[in-house]
């Protein structure tokens, strides 16, 4: 790769694209609405600055001073839960990020061991508990590696589990990467590969000051023969969370895909099966993505949840809607 490019973002005055509040010791976020309930668009550089922009207006007004246990709970994109997993870590010794699936938030920082890395804690009751790993499971849950210049991040699709687990792959491969000497630190890290949002709050926290900025590749907005990274955590002047950092590389054949239709005609439920069926081939290029039109929520984790927990609301709702 060569043709390193960094293009800042434009900074004039418009509306966030991101919203973020405290309830208790819960830390709301969302993709902002206008107030006709339409969504605003932006791209992922928007959002990231948005995020840092937001938290540290909180942090600076005493909104967010700090604590024992942040909860986090709501949409939010990988890019984005990078920028936000740096800039409240430092104030809470245990950071917990909601998973539908589970019920239950994620354990993804903690210095107490009331609270241990990966434990879950549920929605209803607060109740902590601690999944050990499956005794079947003779593969990570998830992949880092290096490729080049670039921290390749990859979902095992070999295997199923649940957000705890991969929290816990996640962090023992990068364990495995800094015990060996390939995670030295340095200037610019570039993460590139499909990754989960819990897996990017952990890599965040790991890797964040190991490094004077970290860019996480964004596949929305990339061109032909060219990969288009995101600042999405920095601690030099060189480089500001939102700036765009491009990276020319040979062109490849690719093949896109576009699914259009009126509302409730299928859509989510075909491009979930067609996504699955792709990932069971042997032959499934790493680079291989599924990105819905706008961040309206419904993602692949409503067919998941609704297939995992049936007797869930989500799921009920999801017959209802079906019938």
């Amino acid at each position: 790769m060569s043709g390193l490019v960094v293009t800042p973002i434009n900074q004039e005055y418009r509306i966030m694209a991101y919203s973020i509040h405290l309830e208790g010791d819960t830390l709301k976020v969302d993709f902002a609405k206008t107030d006709e309930e339409k969504p605003i668009p932006a791209a992922g550089d928007v959002i990231v600055q948005d995020v840092q922009t937001r938290v540290r207006q909180m942090i600076a007004s005493g909104e967010l001073s700090g604590g024992n246990l942040l909860k986090i709970n709501g949409r939010i994109s990988v890019g984005a839960s990078y920028t936000l997993a740096h800039e409240v870590a430092h104030l809470y010794r245990v950071v917990a990020v909601a998973d539908t699936r589970l019920g239950a938030y994620v354990v993804v920082s903690s210095t107490t061991p009331e609270y241990p890395l990966a434990s879950r804690i549920d929605f209803q009751t607060g109740e902590v508990t601690e999944v050990k790993r499956s005794a079947e499971l003779s593969t990570p849950s998830f992949f880092v590696r290096w490729e080049g210049d670039v921290l390749r991040v990859e979902i095992n699709n070999a295997v199923q589990v649940d957000g705890d687990q991969i929290v816990r792959d996640v962090k023992a491969q990068l364990q495995e990467l800094i015990n060996s000497g390939q995670l030295t630190g340095g200037k610019l890290l570039k993460i590139n590969g499909r990754s989960t949002v819990l897996a990017s709050y952990v890599i965040a926290l790991e890797l964040a000051h190991r490094y004077s900025a970290i860019a996480v590749f964004d596949p929305k907005i990339g061109d032909r023969g060219l990969d288009r990274y995101i600042i999405t955590i920095s601690h030099t002047p060189d480089y500001q969370v939102g700036d765009r950092v491009d990276l020319e590389r040979d062109p490849c054949q690719t093949v896109k895909v576009v699914l259009c239709g009126a509302p409730n005609t299928g859509k989510t439920v075909f491009r979930d099966g067609l996504k699955e069926a792709i990932l069971e081939r042997e032959d499934v290029p790493q680079d291989f993505y599924t990105i819905s039109g706008c961040p309206d929520g419904d993602g692949s984790w409503f067919a998941q949840t609704a297939q995992k927990y049936p007797d869930s609301p989500i799921a009920h709702f999801g017959n209802s809607v079906s019938k």
